[in-house]
């Protein structure tokens, strides 16, 4: 399962913080530690100076005889102490040592930097050296000189291995345990977003479950209670559009009722001047159930259930039918009918709602055509999608008209022909609820509306 974002801060915030509590850790005991090593230092460096000053006490060079003496002292010193001992002037000269070779550099640099004043520092960083020390010798009958000293304890390295590795276990441990820790904070918010995607596809009943009763729990309720609102509201304009439908056709087919009564009795009368007026009216009322149904069909688009339903069928036998259909609406209309269609074109989609959008297309591409013009329909596969492109010869439009042909009810211009300005955006709708999409654009002479999605 692949990690989601939240799970993943979560995730490096525990991380984090419990680095950074193993920093402050491990640099507190080196603190702690250090200060420990520091104290016996400086005992050692005291008595250790005191017992060279004793050595030098009125003599006003180093002798052989007296550098002997000194060095056997400070030998005799550095093995039991596990210390390092070296004599040094102002200028880092070293008169004698207890180093087997040269003096480390971490150390080396610190000799440069104290030549004056009593120093002990304790180092982290060196293999070999945990506290280093310095200070001047009291030889008033003598040239300036200082005593330099390394300690190191002896089981020191092998503490700060175990410490390490047990911070490192510390800290893998807190890692692992913090995978289902941060796993159990977004795991509620995951179902609430998975609830969500169900419920925005059309699941009205679905209810997210709150097993929580902190802020991701109240949140869970807060989404049911939305759910239950909007679900409330959904079906009220569903009972709705059910009462507009039998409104508003009602009166309709009283009319349409009325109007053949009426013809009927003209006929019988031999009064045929007025039938133009009633065939106005039957145009009407035809008219006026069309734009009924349509505004009916766009609102079921938006408040019922549209999830896909997909299977293969063959979309160039549909888009020939659908030919077939309008055939009445082109001769009418005299238009050149253009066609290139593949034998066959098998697609997994849903069979209803691109019938719905090619049926509406095609409409509109012949009710908006110039009389006389030409009309067409194209399929093709293009780079794994399917292709349909519907052309007509009409004026060109401009790029704001190319927006706004799929607004409802958006009629660009009277002079191009009488509709309800839906079908369109009904095409537009039920395509994109489908995974489909449609664009709209000027070509030579004319527009061409194209309709794509996977094949």
């Amino acid at each position: 399962m692949k990690p989601r974002r939240l799970f993943t801060k979560i995730y490096l915030t525990f991380l984090g913080v419990m680095l950074a509590v193993n920093l402050i850790v491990f640099l507190l005991y080196h603190v702690i530690e250090g200060g420990q090593y520091e104290g016996e230092a400086q005992m050692h460096l005291e008595a250790v100076r005191h017992l060279v000053a004793t050595q030098l006490d009125g003599e006003t060079g180093i002798s052989p005889t007296t550098r002997d003496k000194i060095a056997a002292l400070l030998k005799a010193i550095s093995g039991p102490l596990n210390t390092h001992y070296w004599i040094a002037d102002l200028d880092g000269n070293i008169l004698m040592t207890t180093y087997p070779g040269q003096t480390p550099e971490s150390v080396a640099s610190l000799m440069r930097k104290w030549t004056a004043g009593e120093h002990i520092r304790h180092v982290i960083f060196d293999p070999d050296v945990d506290v280093y020390g310095s200070a001047s010798i009291p030889w008033p009958s003598g040239p300036p000189i200082r005593l330099h000293f390394t300690y190191e304890e002896p089981r020191s390295h092998a503490h700060h291995l175990v410490f390490g590795v047990g911070l490192v276990l510390i800290f893998v441990l807190v890692g692992a345990l913090s995978i289902p820790l941060s796993r159990s904070i977004t795991r509620p918010v995951t179902e609430l977003h998975e609830s969500a995607h169900r419920i925005a596809a059309g699941d009205l009943d679905h209810r997210a479950v709150v097993t929580t009763r902190d802020e991701i729990g109240d949140m869970g309720g807060a989404f049911n209670q939305m759910a239950d609102s909007l679900s409330k509201m959904i079906k009220s304009g569903r009972d709705l559009l059910t009462n507009v439908s039998h409104e508003l056709r009602s009166p309709l087919a009283r009319i349409r009722v009325a109007q053949e009564l009426i013809q009927d009795r003209l006929r019988q009368r031999g009064d045929a001047g007025v039938d133009r007026y009633l065939e106005e009216m039957e145009r009407e009322v035809e008219e006026m159930d069309l734009l009924v149904g349509k505004i009916l069909l766009l609102s079921k688009r938006d408040l019922t259930d549209t999830r896909p339903r997909p299977e293969e069928f063959d979309l160039a036998a549909m888009v020939k039918d659908q030919l077939d259909r309008m055939n009445s609406l082109f001769q009418a209309r005299n238009l050149t009918v253009q066609a290139d269609l593949p034998a066959q074109c098998l697609v997994k989609g849903d069979r209803d709602a691109l019938g719905l959008a090619v049926s509406n297309v095609l409409d509109n591409m012949g009710r908006y055509a110039n009389d006389g013009g030409v009309a067409g329909v194209s399929l093709a596969r293009e780079n794994d999608w399917t292709i349909l492109r519907f052309f007509n010869t009409t004026p060109r439009l401009s790029e704001d008209e190319l927006q706004r042909m799929f607004l409802p009810f958006q009629r660009l211009s009277k002079a191009r022909g009488q509709g309800t300005g839906l079908g369109l955006a009904i095409a537009k709708r039920t395509l994109e609820s489908v995974g489909w999409s449609i664009k709209a654009e000027n070509i030579n002479n004319g527009l061409c509306l194209t309709i794509s999605g996977p094949v």
